[in-house]
């Protein structure tokens, strides 16, 4: 900014600022002397992280069905969308499997366009499951899943291979756990940590142990569905009762649903099989058991509390 840079004598103050004396934090100096915004957030995965795990060919159904075979279990995630107040929440599908090395390759995926034809978005899935014939279909049972799965279940899909996901709070469980049905509420679901299994998966991208299909960014109008994973940020909040807490948010204007919706799958294939990953061997890229049980206190108005009604 000129105020700053226009003073020869202010140079070494600059620098010092720079070089983070004084403590002074990232963004203060994007702020007041560059005069540049700055998300105190951090994406818990980078652009150059993406691109090292998105190679394995072309998004496309012929593409993914040659590689189907190669999977002893595989998962259709689904995540459901809305529209949104700003039309960015889109009904957005995965399709994973789960190799014997514990890896797990993203084959194909598609957002549908159709946010408030619901019976449509359905008929599509069903396509998309007599395609691909995958082990089990996991979807978002959160708020109107409910309402979502019956128009599966009228489709065809089977009930039995359905696995109805509902995100909560559950620092004293497992990140994912059956809940049996009651007289209140007939329908058996799972419940899953959002704060640590969106953690888990995102340390498997670092891991380069979830794997993509080619990168598919075109413009910044169609930017595709595997950047979804950078508008996942991260915030640590002090609070008066749990200290330091990990929040996961979604960075405004941007859409997270191919996010969530692999992040369902690879849940899935991680309760099945009862491999989860080893978040000791993780270490190294900060996903610590304490960071874990961190992010699972948080507050997200988004989120059902665990006892349903």
């Amino acid at each position: 900014m000129p105020l700053h840079y226009a003073q020869p004598d202010k140079w070494s103050e600059l620098l010092s600022k720079q070089a983070d004396k004084g403590n002074t934090p990232a963004n203060v100096f994007y702020n007041e002397v560059l005069g540049e915004s700055y998300d105190t957030a951090s994406k818990l995965v980078t652009l150059t992280e993406l691109d090292q795990v998105s190679n394995l060919g072309i998004n496309s159904i012929k593409h993914a069905r040659a590689r189907r075979g190669r999977y002893s279990t595989t998962v259709l995630g689904v995540d459901w969308g809305g529209g949104g107040e700003k039309g960015i929440s889109f009904t957005t599908v995965a399709l994973l499997g789960l190799r014997r090395d514990g890896v797990i390759e993203v084959i194909y995926g598609k957002r549908l366009l159709t946010p408030h034809d619901h019976i449509r978005e359905a008929k599509e899935i069903r396509y998309l499951w007599d395609t691909f014939r995958p082990t089990m279909l996991a979807h978002d049972y959160t708020g109107a899943g409910s309402l979502r799965e019956t128009f599966l279940i009228q489709t065809g899909v089977p009930t039995r291979v359905i696995m109805p996901c509902q995100y909560v709070r559950s620092a004293s469980r497992s990140p994912c756990y059956h809940v049996a049905p009651t007289p209140a509420h007939p329908r058996s679901h799972y419940r899953v940590d959002k704060s640590r299994s969106l953690l888990l998966t995102c340390a498997m991208i670092k891991c380069k142990k979830l794997l993509f299909f080619n990168a598919d960014y075109k413009t910044q109008e169609d930017a595709g569905l595997i950047r979804d994973f950078l508008a996942l940020t991260e915030n640590k909040v002090t609070t008066m009762a749990a200290g330091e807490i990990y929040t996961i948010g979604r960075q405004s204007g941007f859409a997270d649903d191919f996010a969530q919706a692999v992040n369902l799958g690879c849940v899935a294939l991680w309760h099945r099989t009862r491999q989860w990953p080893n978040v000791a061997e993780m270490a190294e890229y900060n996903i610590t058991d304490e960071q874990l049980r961190a992010a699972s206190l948080q507050s997200d108005s988004e989120w059902d509390d665990e006892v349903m009604t």
